[in-house]
């Protein structure tokens, strides 16, 4: 089975910026610039197993996604999140397990990819995930 990748990012230009770095290293991807748009594609399109999204963004936060995404897709989904600071009343270590890699802003490109290549690799070794 082939895993989509699905980036979430206000702005435009950071999602283009990811997705070409993505496909660049052979990984399918989408984009999209709100949680709502995010949530609809999960939902609608069952290979969507890796979502890359920024902690803060207009209307629902990248932390909303994950809780909601927890509550209503009956499949696992993991996450990347990506900030400059922790959310108000939590700090990385926290955002860290419920979204398995917590990366710092300015977004490092290759500790991205390392860390999608981790998930890719366990994705491979449990297919059934």
């Amino acid at each position: 089975m082939t895993s989509r990748i699905l980036v979430v990012d206000d702005e435009p230009y950071i999602v283009e910026e990811i997705i070409e770095a993505l496909v660049a290293e052979v990984y399918d991807c989408e984009g999209v610039n709100n949680v709502d748009d995010a949530l609809r594609l999960i939902r609608e399109d069952s290979l969507i197993r890796l979502v890359i999204t920024y902690l803060k963004t207009p209307g629902k936060s990248g932390l909303q996604l994950i809780q909601q995404v927890g509550e209503t897709i009956p499949r696992e989904v993991d996450f990347i999140v990506v900030s400059g600071h922790s959310p108000i009343g939590a700090d990385p270590e926290d955002v860290q397990a419920l979204a398995g890699y917590f990366l710092h802003k300015p977004l490092d490109i290759n500790e991205l990819m390392q860390a999608v290549k981790c998930i890719a690799e366990r994705w491979a070794k449990s297919p059934d995930i």
